[in-house]
């Protein structure tokens, strides 16, 4: 849940100072594979033998660390999703 999720993220973080790293594109650029293989998180990802869906909705956080540094991280749902309808593709015209 998402009060889960915020503990979780509190936890990972504590009392250190923190930066936050967001990715932004279209939807299936492969963001949350790109976050995953950097990061070893474990946000979803397309699968290959489906077509091009949607796997992240609105904004997905987790935290990570290394040595004394705290990262959070955001993954941000695709900036031309279908799902949200066109009106939503205006930002990614602009861009």
């Amino acid at each position: 849940s998402g009060n889960e999720q915020l503990k979780s993220i509190q936890d990972a973080i504590g009392d250190r100072q923190f930066s936050v790293l967001a990715i932004l594109g279209p939807q299936g650029s492969g963001k949350s594979t790109l976050l995953n293989d950097v990061f070893h998180t474990q946000f979803p990802v397309l699968e290959p033998s489906k077509s091009r869906t949607q796997t992240t909705k609105g904004i997905a956080a987790t935290a990570v660390s290394a040595d004394s540094k705290a990262l959070l991280l955001l993954d941000v749902e695709g900036t031309d999703s279908r799902e949200r309808g066109e009106k939503s593709k205006a930002f990614e015209k602009k861009v």
